[in-house]
Order: C-alpha cells, then structure tokens, then sequence
C-alpha cells in the first residue's frame, strides 16, 4: 500500500466544491423565515400580555417599566440566539 500524504485543507476544497449553491441558499431561507416568523410571534405575545401588566391590581407597570419589559425579552432573545449556536458548537456537535 501506498501512503497518501492529504491535508486537511484539501479535503475541505474538495467538500465545498459538491455543495449544491441551490440546496444551501433554501437552507438560508428556511432559517430567516422561521427566525421572522418567530420574532413576530414573540413579539406579538408581548404586545398581548403588555396590557395586562399595566393594570393596577397586576404589575402595575408604567410605560418606562413596560418598554424595559419588553426591550428586555427581545434583548434576551438576540443574545440567546447568539450564544445558542456557539454553545451548540462547542458542547453538542461531536468532533
């Protein structure tokens, strides 16, 4: 048997080259669209559950303390899926 010499960097190239661009760029849209959707939904449940927590036998929130509520729960959300994936790629993928 011979003893072929191969780098990493090579087998990459070679894994980019038969990707299929079509098949990628509807990966890319399904994502966005399901991130979209999401972020709608979110924030259409903040805007449902905003008037309940303004009432005065609730939370009795002012408009500062409503839009903290709400800016919070978005800024949450971004910085979860920020730290989800690289908390994915270190803990579960297996290398």
């Amino acid at each position: 048997m011979q003893n072929i010499n191969v780098s990493e960097q090579a087998v990459q190239l070679e894994h980019t080259k038969k990707r299929n661009p079509k098949k990628y760029l509807k990966l890319i849209t399904t994502v966005s669209t399901f991130g979209g959707l999401l972020f709608g939904y979110d924030t259409g449940v903040i805007n449902g559950a905003l008037p309940f927590m303004s009432k005065h036998d609730q939370l009795n929130l002012n408009a500062f303390t409503e839009g903290l509520v709400a800016s919070s729960l978005i800024l949450g959300a971004a910085f979860g899926s920020l730290l989800g994936g690289r908390l994915q790629i270190n803990k579960g993928a297996e290398r």
